[in-house]
Parts: C-alpha cells; sequence; structure tokens
C-alpha cells in the first residue's frame, strides 16, 4: 500500500510542478495537466452561453453602431430599446451617496479607513472641505470619527498597454454625514501633489465632479480586477491547488472538500497569463 501511494505521489508531482510564470505573481502550474483542461461539454456551454449573450445585446443595443452625436449625459439612453429598458443603474449612477456605498458595499469594499490625518501628498485643506462639514472643524470631524479615505497608492506608475495611456492612482476624502451616508467630498487623481494634479471637490461643476468619480471608479474597478479577483482569488489559489494535488491522494476527505472549488481553476488561469503576455 505505501508503496503503491508513493508511485502515486511520484506521477502527480511530475505532473503538477509549481513555476512563477510573471515576475511578482504566485507560483502556478508549470505546464496544465490534460486533467485541468475544460471538457468539451462545458467548452460547448461557456460557447453557447457567450452567442446568447451577444444575440441579447444586438437586441438590447440596436443603435449603438449608428452615427449620433450625444449632446448631453441622458442622450446616452438612446441606445436601448423600450423591449428591455433603460439599466436602473443610470438612475443614480452619478449620486454621490450611491458612491459612498460603493465604497463599503460593493466590490472594492476592503481598502477604506478612518483618517487620522491628512496624509502630506494630498493637497486637501481645511477652507477646502469647510461646507462639506455640516459645522464642524478638520479637527473635530477627525475626532469624531467622521472622515474616512481610500488611497489606490499601488496603482501609481502601473504599466498600460502604450505609452499614451494612463492609469490614475487616487486618494479622495468621505465625509459620513449627520443623515448617517457616507459622502466622498474631495479626490485626488494622481499621488504627487503638484499644481497639473488638483484637488477636485464635491462643490465643482456637475460635470467636471461626475469625470473625477468616473476616473476615480475606473482605478477602484482594475484595483478589484487585477488584485482583489485576479490575483488573490485566482492566482493564489492555483499554488494552493497544485501543492494539494501533489500531496493528498483524490480519496483524502480535504482533497473532495476542495476539488469542487478548484474546478477548471488552472485552466482559466492559463488563458489569463496567456492573455496578459499579449500585452507585455
Amino acid at each position: 500500500m505505501k508503496e503503491s501511494r508513493r508511485l502515486e505521489m511520484q506521477v502527480l508531482q511530475k505532473e503538477y510542478q509549481l513555476d512563477v510564470k510573471m515576475s511578482g505573481l504566485p507560483a502556478q502550474v508549470k505546464v496544465l495537466p490534460e486533467d485541468e483542461t475544460f471538457s468539451w461539454h462545458y467548452f460547448c456551454d461557456v460557447l453557447l452561453s457567450k452567442l446568447a449573450e451577444f444575440e441579447i445585446e444586438s437586441l438590447k443595443l440596436p443603435n449603438l453602431g449608428k452615427r449620433k452625436e450625444w449632446k448631453k449625459v441622458d442622450d446616452v439612453k438612446t441606445v436601448y430599446t423600450k423591449a428591455f429598458g433603460v439599466p436602473q443603474g443610470s438612475k443614480y449612477f452619478n449620486d454621490d451617496k450611491k458612491f459612498g456605498r460603493q465604497r463599503i458595499s460593493c466590490l472594492n469594499s476592503l481598502i477604506i479607513e478612518m483618517c487620522t490625518a491628512i496624509p502630506e501628498n494630498f493637497a486637501v485643506t481645511e477652507d477646502m472641505i469647510k461646507p462639506f462639514l455640516e459645522g464642524k472643524t478638520l479637527k473635530q470631524a477627525i475626532e469624531g470619527k467622521r472622515l474616512f479615505m481610500t488611497n489606490l497608492a499601488i496603482l501609481e506608475d502601473c504599466p498600460t498597454r502604450t505609452d499614451n495611456l494612463l492609469m490614475t492612482c487616487p486618494l479622495a476624502l468621505f465625509y459620513f454625514s449627520d443623515a448617517n451616508c457616507l459622502l466622498p467630498i474631495a479626490i485626488q487623481l494622481f499621488q504627487k501633489k503638484e499644481p497639473s494634479n488638483p484637488v477636485f471637490l464635491r462643490s465643482d461643476p456637475e460635470y467636471t465632479w461626475m469625470l473625477a468619480k468616473m476616473w476615480y471608479n475606473l482605478a477602484d474597478s482594475t484595483y478589484h480586477q487585477s488584485l482583489t479577483h485576479l490575483n488573490f482569488t485566482h492566482l493564489m489559489m492555483e499554488g494552493i491547488s497544485v501543492a494539494t494535488k501533489r500531496h493528498l491522494a483524490l480519496q483524502h476527505p480535504i482533497m473532495k472538500l476542495l476539488n469542487a472549488h478548484f474546478l477548471y481553476l488552472m485552466a482559466i488561469n492559463s488563458g489569463v497569463i496567456i492573455a496578459c503576455y499579449r500585452h507585455v
């Protein structure tokens, strides 16, 4: 029995080898084993679902390809048909309360923290934010635990596909109001404190403030997809999956428990890495 187990492990450890494919990323399987590839049934299901999505989107957005200038933001809604209706999100995408809620109850809710002092590189002054503090001074708001911050400094100098593209790495300040709402009051889109990097305020013109929030959300979604989703979920779990399959028998209780979570994980990650290499 022990010899049989030893031979089984030798085969598995030869098939499941760890390798760091891109510098700085977690270890992955060196070569995708045959047992980890997509089944034909799975491939067909995905293909059919994608075709169905394409057909639905074509019906939903028949006007998207037509050349028509949009004069205002609401004109974007003209691309949708009455049959499917305008997305619900269009009603509140520019709402500051919704923007605040996104920091604690949507995709990326792990980076917000209490503000105990304004960072040196954040060009916010007390005079700038005084109108939003409901009569409190900056010191009172901080001591009352009413100010919160997010800082996406990790995105600074993030490489892009071409040199003429730029990724923001914003800081944002939020105030918890007397009405129990978390509201954005200041956004700085880059880390360096300089004249070419202004602080955008809630009191700015409507479209200026709207664009600042949109650029912030672009950075926020980039952080979520590349770090929280791809790295912390997919890539880190692949190393655990490979190590598990190198050392545990198929009939082991822990292997049986984890196998469902490992299904197609290596195949999905392999495709992602190939796609990433195309743009390096």
